[in-house]
């Protein structure tokens, strides 16, 4: 049997004696561990952890060792703590907040072999530990040691493990992590601003759970990206990618339901990438024009040209959180694409060819699916697989109205027979033959509007309010033109605002405008004698004498128009005006006020 040689500080001993138990606990604690071994079989293990019986020597009651929140522990004399003693620590010493190891051995291994590790899963979920200094000697940390821990602030490494060991699947979802810190001749990490690269930083290791910047640039050279690099974190919002960035590591890691995904919205590319880019914050390879990755805090994927391919479930890396639509033989089933039951909106290009194997699946909260393309993309017969689930499978297709009726007799609806790959026929997964309605094109210029799906598109009979813009400076609005429907003007071609049905076809509208023969005329008078204005200065109205009812519309002295409206003996509100010099005009007369 192990022989155990247990020895404990002098000054610990003397407060045992002196102090009370709870004064005793606010104070560091220090044990320092002698052990001897003898042979045990083959394996020579330990059966018991000699760090609870060296706590137990002094001896402490049970409410004690529960209630020490700053702990020491020294091994000497070729003494070590192995796997039981940090399950001694998290199940017993459940008040611990700092935990000094620094002149400890550790080993992963239940076994009388020193492998200077810390043992996998060793403080994995464990809810008090708010800091831990490492041993100088340790050369490796487990898969899952830190995971899901309460370790906060800026953890400083030791220097002699590998990259690997400062991942995502070893201190992942511990949301206090700010930041870590390594001494500079460390050989194997680099640590800059918090983040943990490779010795060089040519790839990125692992970008803290809890580092609260929305932003991040990767810096240059930088040119692989690991595995899960950024899963779990929560504040970050929009990543760019350096030049020299072009890998991502593929495969999938799979933690507790604790440890899953980001929030990130927007991934950029800087200039000069060579193979990849991105589109409205939506990652993809330049090479094949292939969306990559839609980062999981994105709920609209609006994607432009020049994309020609979606790429499928599987094919997405977990670089972010979230993998491609992959089983894990783990029996939890398969995990879903990074913007599964997050994205309501998808919007694809007129480009597009071709849509992957599992690319949409279990998007379940899908409301609006766009797609431009005249050509009906191809697809799989995964391609769409479960989506809309959770809103009754009523997710809308949008397509060209030219395109529709081919829309309607493609894979792309629900049940469709089609091509297995193997030679024979499989049924489709897609959308409800009646949810596909066509869209027409709507060209403005100098003008915005909105309809039911988009700026740019509309479905026949939405409604529109469309907008002239700001007349540029010495111009005012003219009239509005179409080249396609001009009969929807009548009436309304001179007003700045106009409401259009939107017909069976497409649709341009262009607003149009002159030179304003009033602005910088310096000291305005009025063209009418009998054209009033007062009060002027005015403060909340002003009304206007002389004048029939009319339009008019008021102008800042930059020439932009700021109001409009009918002049008819009523009192016209200019409350909302900022403070200054304004000409009103109406009936070819003008005149300057003041609002005040």
């Amino acid at each position: 049997m192990k022989k155990l040689i247990f020895t404990l500080k002098q000054q610990v001993l003397l407060l045992v004696m002196l102090c009370c138990s709870m004064s005793l606990m606010a104070q560091q604690v220090v044990v320092d561990i002698n052990t001897k071994y003898t042979a045990n079989g083959a394996g020579g293990t330990n059966e018991t952890s000699v760090l609870e019986s060296a706590i137990l020597a002094v001896p402490y009651t049970v409410e004690e060792i529960a209630a020490i929140t700053d702990l020491k522990i020294i091994t000497s004399g070729g003494a070590f703590l192995d796997p039981k003693d940090f399950t001694y620590l998290n199940t017993n010493l459940t008040s611990l907040a700092n935990l000094d190891l620094s002149e400890s051995t550790v080993t992963r291994d239940n076994a009388a072999v020193v492998r200077n590790d810390i043992p996998a899963n060793a403080f994995k979920a464990n809810s008090s530990i708010k800091t831990i200094s490492f041993p100088s000697s340790l050369t490796g940390i487990g898969a899952g040691a830190f995971m899901s821990s309460a370790l906060e602030g800026i953890i400083t490494l030791p220097s002699k493990i590998p990259a690997t060991s400062a991942e995502h699947g070893i201190f992942g979802n511990s949301q206090g992590i700010t930041g870590f810190a390594i001494a500079a001749d460390a050989p194997n990490i680099t640590v800059v601003d918090g983040v943990v690269f490779n010795k060089d930083m040519s790839t990125l290791h692992y970008y803290p759970c809890g580092k609260t910047d929305a932003a991040y640039q990767i810096p240059e050279n930088v040119v692989t990206i690991r595995n899960s690099a950024f899963e779990c974190n929560y504040n970050l919002k929009d990543l760019t990618f350096a030049s020299t960035t072009t890998t991502l590591q593929a495969g999938a890691n799979r933690f507790d339901a604790t440890a899953n995904f980001s929030t990130i919205e927007n991934i950029f590319v800087a200039e000069g990438n060579p193979v990849l880019a991105s589109v409205n914050g939506v990652l993809y390879q330049t090479a094949t024009n292939r969306v990559v990755w839609s980062p999981k805090g994105k709920t609209q994927l609006i994607i432009t040209e020049p994309i020609q391919i979606f790429a499928g479930g599987g094919s997405q890396n977990s670089v972010f959180g979230g993998n491609g639509k992959t089983d894990f033989g783990d029996g939890l089933g398969s995990q879903n694409n990074n913007y599964a039951k997050v994205v309501t909106l998808v919007d694809l290009p007129e480009t597009l060819e071709s849509i992957e194997d599992g690319a949409f699946v279990a998007t379940d909260e899908l409301v609006t699916f766009i797609c431009r393309a005249t050509n009906v993309p191809v697809n799989k017969s995964q391609s769409f697989n479960n989506v809309g689930s959770s809103i009754g499978w009523n997710t809308k297709v949008y397509v060209p109205a030219s395109a529709l009726d081919d829309y309607k007799a493609s894979t792309w609806v629900n049940g469709t027979m089609g091509d297995n790959g193997k030679g024979g026929t499989t049924a489709y997964k897609g959308f409800a033959l009646n949810n596909f309605f066509g869209f027409y094109d709507i060209a403005l210029t100098y003008a915005t509007t909105q309809s039911s799906i988009g700026t740019d598109i509309a479905l026949e009979n939405d409604a529109l309010t469309v907008t002239a813009d700001a007349a540029p400076v010495g111009k005012i609005f003219k009239k509005w033109t179409s080249t396609t429907h001009p009969e929807l003007l009548t009436d309304q071609d001179t007003k700045t605002t106009i409401n259009i049905t939107m017909p069976a076809a497409a649709l341009e509208l262009t607003a149009t405008y002159e030179d304003d023969t009033t602005v910088g005329i310096g000291n305005i008078e009025n063209t009418n004698s009998e054209f009033v204005i007062y009060p002027n200065p005015a403060t909340d109205y002003i009304k206007l004498a002389g004048v029939a009812d009319s339009n008019f519309v008021i102008y800042n002295v930059a020439g932009q128009q700021v109001s409009e409206g009918v002049a008819n003996n009523e009192p016209i509100s200019v409350s909302g005006l900022a403070n200054g010099i304004y000409i009103l005009k109406t009936d070819g007369k003008a005149m300057r006020f003041i609002k005040k």
